[in-house]
This record gives structure tokens, C-alpha cells and sequence, in this order.
């Protein structure tokens, strides 16, 4: 009831929620007087300031000692022990009323302070995470995602160890920033993969959309380098600043979204690919894994997409677990 109280008084309750608090303050004499004194501790000490729970605790401990000492004073003709434990119940309560009101009326009231929290994968698992600004990261395996504190403040920081694709949510006036450990990435709103290795000495981000300014823990405090979309950029710990290229890996987010392209490609770099996407192992016997092959894949079996190629070069192949061995003439 607390909590509905708070957005009651607060003005952020639903229709159905102030007919729920109303319903209940005129139940009783008990709910009725417990709401009133709710309405009283809300508009005196939390409306319109900041919530500040050591005041709010040293103010009602101060009623309670005001009560102990009008207590005494009155002597043992009008005050019994059970009256006085009843003032000391009213006054511990008041004091849990207080602090639950003032708690949640903090939070709710407070949306720029986000907790910190960490997002972390395992050996093939793929996790999608959507931020509280509307951003959704798709972390690969063994990937950890760190949402720092005040996340939705001036700025909104984040720490990645491992592999994402990031939508971030467009915010001129909030920028989007990865810590890599050895560099630093800042959008406003984009897509784009970063790809942080264990170690933190090596970052590559590669651009689908829009803009990302890149810049090298030596040179955070230097101009980023700009990537535009089908452009890579790497920040290396052993070499200065960030080299940016074109990016001419077509398969960089197979991994995420299983959509498979090779053109002319040599099956044994085929393997590599599909290795990374299905976590199998293939081998090929003789020159087979010279043999070149055009194709696409969308969201295939392993099952599908070696058959397909058993069947394009006339190759037998032989399954243990996730092993795949290919033997035959080939090309």
C-alpha cells in the first residue's frame, strides 16, 4: 500500500489505482486515519524537495522524543505503561512510513539515477538486452555488458568486455558511450558492432548506420576518429591512434542474425565462418578446402547448410557430435 500511496499523493497513479487507494481509506476508521497521516508526512516533509532520509528519520525520532517527554511530565496519574508503548508503536511506524514513502517516491521521482547493473553470456548464448532509453544490445557469447550509474544522466555509459551489435536509441542531447578498455566509443544514435578482446588491447567497431566517433586510450583526449557506415575502425594498445578501413567482411553479424553470405569463397575459409556461427569443426581431406563457393544462407540448419555443400561438389561427409569431415574429389 505504500507504494500506491506514494503515486497517489505523488499524482503519478493511474484511474484504477486512486479508486484502489480510496476503496481502501474508506474501509476502515483504522485505513482512514493511516491514509491521513500518510497525506500529512507526504506534503510536509517530501513534496516539492528532495527526499533526504537521515532528515526524515531525525524528524520523527524528534516527535517520538517530544512524545517520551510529554509522557513523563504528565505523571503516573493519566499515563498508563501500554499508552506509552502505543506512542512508541505510533512513532516506529511513523518512522517505516517515512522512509518506505520517501524511498519510493525517490525512485520514482529520480529516473536519470539508474542502478548499475551487469549483463553477462556464456558459451554459445546469445542475449538480447534492451536498455532503459530504448537501445537494445545483442551480446555474443561470452560477452559482458556493465550499465554504469546515472546511465540515464548527462550521459549515458556503459562498459563492454567481449562482442555486441548496439541500436542505440537516437538522444542529441545524451551521448552514447562504450568504455572498451583500451578505447572509447561515442554515438548519439546508430548501429554498429564493437568487438573487445579479454585482454582490452584490441577494439574493432564496425558502422551499419549513421556515425561513430572512435578514439584510443592514448587519444581520448584527442579528435575521434569518424566512422561511417561500411567502415571498420581498430584501436590497438601496441600501435598509436585508430586505423579505419573499409569493412569487406560481408558475414560480421552472422553470428547474430544467421544470414550467410559467400562469393567465390575457398570452403576452408567457408568452414572458419561457419565455425564461429554453428560452433562446429570441419575438416577436408586433399584440396577440397581450395574448392570456391557462391551461395547464401538465411537462418539455416548446420544440418542444411552442409548438405548444400556435400551436394555442390559431390563430397561425402562424415558427422561425429559437431565434427564434420569432408572427403572425396571435390572441385
Amino acid at each position: 500500500m505504500n507504494e500506491l500511496l506514494a503515486k497517489y499523493f505523488s499524482g503519478n497513479a493511474t484511474a484504477d489505482e486512486k479508486m484502489e487507494v480510496e476503496d481502501w481509506r474508506n474501509q476502515s476508521n483504522e485505513n482512514a486515519s493511516e491514509f491521513l497521516e500518510a497525506s500529512d508526512i507526504w506534503h510536509q516533509q517530501l513534496k516539492g524537495k528532495e527526499f533526504d532520509v537521515a532528515s526524515a528519520l531525525s524528524t520523527v525520532k524528534g516527535q517520538l522524543h517530544s512524545e517520551e517527554a510529554k509522557v513523563v511530565s504528565m505523571g503516573e496519574n493519566t499515563v498508563t505503561s501500554e499508552s506509552t508503548s502505543f506512542g512508541f508503536m505510533k512513532y516506529a511506524a511513523g518512522i517505516a512510513l517515512v522512509i518506505g514513502l520517501g524511498l519510493i517516491y525517490w525512485l520514482m521521482s529520480s529516473p536519470d539515477i539508474a542502478p548499475s547493473a551487469t549483463y553477462a553470456t556464456l558459451d554459445d548464448e546469445i542475449r538480447d538486452v534492451e536498455l532503459s532509453d530504448g537501445t537494445v544490445v545483442t551480446l555474443n557469447e561470452n560477452s559482458k555488458l556493465v550499465i554504469l550509474e546515472g546511465f540515464n544522466g548527462e550521459a549515458r555509459s556503459i562498459e563492454l568486455t567481449g562482442t555486441a551489435f548496439f541500436d542505440v536509441a537516437r538522444d542529441e542531447n545524451k551521448p552514447f558511450i562504450i568504455d572498451a578498455g583500451n578505447s572509447e566509443v561515442k554515438v548519439l544514435g546508430t548501429s554498429f558492432l564493437v568487438k573487445s578482446d579479454e585482454a582490452a588491447t584490441m577494439t574493432e567497431v564496425i558502422v551499419q548506420s549513421g556515425s561513430v566517433a572512435l578514439a584510443a586510450e592514448y587519444g581520448r583526449a584527442n579528435p575521434s576518429v569518424i566512422l561511417s557506415p561500411g567502415e571498420i575502425g581498430v584501436a590497438d594498445s601496441r600501435k598509436a591512434g585508430v586505423l579505419k578501413r573499409n569493412n569487406k567482411n560481408a558475414n560480421y553479424l552472422a553470428w547474430k542474425d544467421k544470414v550467410i553470405t559467400f562469393d567465390r569463397t575457398n570452403l576452408s575459409e567457408v568452414a572458419q565462418v561457419l565455425s564461429d556461427v554453428y560452433k562446429v569443426e570441419m575438416t577436408f581431406d586433399g584440396n577440397i578446402g581450395n574448392c570456391k563457393m557462391t551461395a547464401q544462407f538465411q537462418q539455416q540448419s548446420i544440418e542444411s547448410v552442409v548438405e548444400i555443400i556435400s551436394q555442390t561438389f559431390g563430397i561425402e561427409v562424415n558427422q561425429k557430435g559437431k565434427e564434420y569431415k569432408f572427403t572425396g574429389n571435390g572441385c
